[in-house]
């Protein structure tokens, strides 16, 4: 029996594209590391970080800037497009830390 030499690799990508396509159609398929229904919170609030800004942080998690801010217990006039990081190491928010923010966006969420 004779087999032609393109059967293997025409096969072999049919299989991967096949696999990829049948992923997607059933919703296995992600590209991304958005949270969404289902996924754990706290994981995705232990991604935050002192080298974020509020303003990322916002965005990244989908939560309205101005909750954050408030859940934080930040005055108004914060700036948002501060590090995390500097925000801690300031003297005009005692008290404040990266797992503030953290715990802020979960109960945003």
């Amino acid at each position: 029996m004779i087999v032609s030499r393109w059967v293997a690799p025409v096969a072999s990508v049919v299989i991967l594209f096949g696999t990829i396509g049948v992923a997607q159609a059933t919703g296995g398929w992600v590209t991304t590391g958005r949270t969404g229904p289902g996924v754990n919170t706290t994981a995705a609030t232990q991604s935050i970080t002192g080298r974020m800004t509020l303003r990322q942080v916002a965005d990244a998690n989908h939560v309205d800037l101005a909750k954050l801010i408030v859940a934080c217990g930040l005055p108004a006039d914060v700036d948002v497009d501060a590090l995390l990081k500097d925000l801690v190491e300031s003297d005009r928010y005692p008290g404040f830390e990266v797992q503030t923010v953290r715990d802020a966006v979960a109960s945003l969420k």
